[in-house]
């Protein structure tokens, strides 16, 4: 069985102060006045030895800090500065492409317009020369069916005249002709 239970008083052992016999120490522990005094001790030795460097360490790392926050603002004030050319470049850079765009815009217009007058400047001269070539090919064609005509004429009015004169008509031309020739070229002719 359980052993009963106890109360939180009769469970906790004495706090051992100063005593130092082997009876009190295995009963109630090490004396707390020696640890306390022991604490103390290392306490104000690492205050009167590591005072001053401390402070110096203390002193140098918020110098350096300070020196460290003073350059950063420095640093971030500089590259706002450069934040805000570099805006105002890139500002002036989108207005030049804006005027460059607008300026291409213009002369491609002018050139545009510069080919559409050149190409019909260039229709121009090609439909005067086909109406030339044209007209060329139609005088020519002319003076073939004139040549054509005249020589179909001049069959037919040889064939005509082969059927229609006779042999005394031959004759009497052929006098007259003579006589023609044998006048003087100033003269009257019959």
């Amino acid at each position: 069985m359980h052993p009963p239970p106890h109360s939180a008083a009769e469970t906790l052992a004495p706090i051992n102060w100063f005593g130092c016999g082997a009876d009190t120490v295995a009963h109630s522990g090490p004396p707390l006045a020696l640890a306390l005094l022991n604490f103390a001790l290392l306490l104000w030795l690492v205050v009167r030895l590591g005072r001053r460097p401390l402070r110096i360490f203390l002193d140098t790392r918020r110098r350096e800090l300070e020196e460290q926050i003073a350059e950063a603002s420095q640093l971030r004030a500089q590259a706002e500065q450069q934040l805000a050319a570099a805006q105002q470049q890139l500002g002036r850079v989108e207005g030049e492409v804006a005027e460059l765009l607008a300026a291409a815009a213009r002369d491609a217009e002018h050139e545009r317009e510069h080919l559409l007058s050149q190409a019909a400047a260039e229709a121009q001269r090609i439909v005067a020369g086909a109406e030339r070539t044209l007209r060329q090919e139609v005088d020519r064609i002319r003076r073939q069916l004139e040549v054509g005509a005249i020589g179909a004429a001049l069959e037919a009015a040889e064939r005509l005249l082969q059927q229609s004169v006779t042999a005394d008509d031959r004759q009497r031309l052929q006098e007259e002709c003579l006589a023609q020739l044998g006048q003087p070229s100033g003269g009257p002719r019959p």
